[in-house]
C-alpha cells in the first residue's frame, strides 16, 4: 500500500474524553496521518488536553469565536479547510477508532478506487465504555440511490465518526450540511455525498460512539434545535430528492410532524410556540397547524428515540 497521507480531524468542545480520542488517532497502524484539532472557543481545558500529547503530526487551532453556537457543523467545515491528506476522517471528541480503522479502510478505498465514501460499522458504548449495541454490516459496496432509499427505510443507521471520504470529493461538494445543532447534518450529507459512486463499507466494527450523555443526541436541551433542524432537513430532503430524480413515497408533513411532536415534548412552553410559528405552509394548513399545537402544548414527559441516527 503506496502511501498516502490521511488527515484525521476533531473539532474540540468538551474536554472530558478528548484524550482517548487523541490517542485512538494517534494509535493508528497506518501512520502517515495528520491530526487536525480545532478547538471551538471551549471553556473546558480542551488545550490543556492536548499539550499533553507532543507528537509532530499534531495540527492544533483555536476559532476565533464559538462556531458551534449557531451550529457545530461549522466546525467540521473548519476541520476541513485545514485538511492536506488525500483522505478525510472527522473524529467526535468523546469517539474513538480502533487501532486498525485507516489501515482496512485504504485497504477498501484500493478495492474500490472509483468509490469516495467509505464506511465502519460502530460499536456504541455508554460513558464508561461499556459497549451497549453495535450497528448491522451494510453492503460492501452499494450505489447512490440504493443507499438513500435504504436510509430513508430506517435501513441505515450511522454516526459522523465512522466515515473516510476523499478529501477532493467532499470539497467539492461543499463539506457537511449545516442543520440547527448539527442534528440531521450527518443525514442529508452522507447522502449527498453518496450519490457519486456510492458507498463502500467495512463488514467489522472499527468505530466506538460513545453516548456520553454530553453530546446532542444524548441530551434534552438541545430539542428545540432538533425540532428546527427536523424542520430544516426535511424541506431539503424534498429538493435532494426531485433534483436527483429519486422516486421516494415519503410524506413530508407527516415525517416533520412526527418529529416535532416528539422533541417538543419535553420543552418549555415558549420554545414550543417558537418552533410551531417556523411550520411551513407547505405543508401546514391552518387547521392542521392547530391541531398539532394543541398536542405539543399539552403533552409532556421525554422524547421518543425517534431519530435513526446518533451522531455530533
Amino acid at each position: 500500500m503506496a502511501a498516502r497521507l490521511v488527515t484525521i480531524a476533531i473539532p474540540a468542545y468538551k474536554a472530558r474524553f478528548l484524550a482517548e480520542a487523541i490517542r485512538s488517532a494517534l494509535d493508528q497502524t497506518y501512520s502517515d496521518i495528520e491530526l487536525v484539532i480545532v478547538n471551538d472557543c471551549s471553556p473546558e481545558p480542551v488545550e490543556e488536553v492536548v499539550s499533553q500529547f507532543h507528537d509532530p503530526r499534531i495540527r492544533y487551532y483555536v476559532n476565533e469565536k464559538n462556531l458551534g453556537s449557531e451550529s457545530v457543523v461549522l466546525n467540521w467545515n473548519k476541520c476541513l479547510s485545514h485538511a492536506r491528506g488525500e483522505f478525510f476522517v472527522l473524529l467526535c471528541d468523546d469517539d474513538l477508532l480502533r487501532p486498525a480503522f485507516l489501515e482496512k479502510m485504504l485497504a477498501l478505498a484500493d478495492k474500490y478506487p472509483e468509490c469516495k465514501v467509505f464506511r465502519s460499522p460502530t460499536e456504541c458504548s455508554d460513558r464508561s465504555g461499556k459497549i451497549i449495541y453495535a450497528t448491522e454490516p451494510w453492503p460492501e459496496h452499494e450505489d447512490g440511490i440504493a443507499f438513500v432509499n435504504a436510509a430513508l427505510g430506517w435501513k441505515r443507521k450511522h454516526t459522523i465518526t465512522e466515515f473516510m471520504y476523499r478529501t477532493s470529493h467532499i470539497r467539492e461538494e461543499g463539506g457537511y450540511i449545516s442543520f440547527p445543532v448539527a442534528y440531521y447534518s450527518d443525514d442529508a450529507s452522507i447522502m449527498k455525498l453518496s450519490l457519486d459512486n456510492g458507498i463502500a463499507s467495512l463488514s467489522s466494527c472499527q468505530v466506538t460512539f460513545r453516548n456520553s450523555g454530553e453530546n446532542i443526541t444524548g441530551s434534552e436541551k438541545y430539542n428545540e434545535g432538533k425540532a428546527l433542524a427536523a424542520i430544516r432537513y426535511y424541506q431539503w430532503l424534498e429538493s435532494f430528492l426531485q433534483d436527483n430524480r429519486i422516486s421516494n413515497p415519503l410524506d413530508i408533513g407527516n415525517e416533520i410532524e412526527y418529529a416535532i411532536f416528539n422533541y417538543l415534548r419535553p420543552c418549555s412552553l415558549c420554545q414550543k410556540l417558537h418552533v410551531l410559528a417556523m411550520l411551513p405552509a407547505k405543508y401546514f394548513s391552518p387547521g392542521r397547524r392547530l391541531k398539532l399545537a394543541y398536542s405539543v402544548i399539552h403533552s409532556k414527559g421525554r422524547a421518543g428515540d425517534d431519530h435513526h441516527t446518533f451522531s455530533a
